[in-house]
């Protein structure tokens, strides 16, 4: 009886300790990641191909957390992404109420994976080639950078978080594009693909947020988001994804 009543105390605890830990880390991500658009008044971009470069396959990139623990550990190895495989992301990039057994993070599409926190590349635009995010542009070998001084209102700028995102279609809300891992909301009539079809929300790596979720904004604070209360797609809450502060529902597709 005595654990019976113990034991809501213990997973709460728990869970508070597991949420402090997610936070401390989301902080500290973000500050690396302004204190680099600080220096070089542009973000880091959502991913850099290494093209031409000899003993590389031409599909071999570094993605943005790569490129910050680059930046961050110099005299680490980082191996990029590539046609012949990839690795796990840096443990200093995975929420710790998420993370997953060690067996699955080498597996791109399982928890460990899905528990990478989230960069806000795109806005809501499209995926990897839009302006409204920090990810800046990529077309081929050339990238056009964000500017940090092109963040309208950066207290009300999304810049990372926990790996999920929001949707008016109540069979969407809460989970995330586990594929492309994209970090924005989606919308209520988004074509149906086989990327968005995987429904993670019932998932133990989630449940263990208890649908709460951090987000780390671009003057440094950060704000929870509670996925159990019905999601609201209102401009506002729109233009806190995108660099010039507007809704872009031309572009939310």
């Amino acid at each position: 009886m005595l654990a019976s009543l113990m034991l809501p105390a213990l997973t709460k605890a728990k869970y508070c300790a597991g949420d402090v830990a997610c936070l401390r880390t989301l902080r500290q991500i973000g500050g690396a990641l302004e204190m680099y658009a600080m220096t070089t008044d542009a973000y880091l971009p959502a991913a850099v191909p290494l093209l031409g470069q000899p003993g590389q396959p031409q599909s071999t990139w570094y993605s943005w957390n790569m490129l910050l623990a680059k930046l961050i550990f110099p005299t680490r190895q980082i191996i990029p992404f590539s046609d012949k495989g990839t690795e796990p992301p840096d443990r200093s990039f995975l929420c710790p109420l998420l993370v997953g057994r060690p067996e699955n993070l080498s597996n791109p599409y399982r928890p460990a994976w899905d528990s990478a926190y989230r960069y806000n590349t795109s806005g809501v635009g499209p995926a990897f080639s839009s302006s409204l995010g920090l990810g800046g542009q990529i077309a081929g070998s050339t990238f056009l950078p964000t500017k940090q001084s092109s963040v309208i209102a950066p207290s009300e700028m999304i810049e990372l978080g926990d790996p999920l995102t929001r949707s008016p279609d109540q069979t969407r809300d809460g989970s995330y594009d586990p594929v492309t891992m994209v970090f924005r909301p989606q919308p209520q009539n988004a074509k149906s693909s086989a990327l968005l079809l995987i429904d993670e929300r019932p998932a133990t790596n989630y449940r263990k947020h208890r649908n709460r979720y951090n987000r780390f904004f671009c003057d440094g604070h950060v704000e929870f988001e509670d996925c159990n209360k019905p999601y609201q797609d209102t401009d506002a809450y729109l233009a806190r994804w995108n660099v010039d502060h507007l809704p872009h529902r031309d572009t939310w597709r």
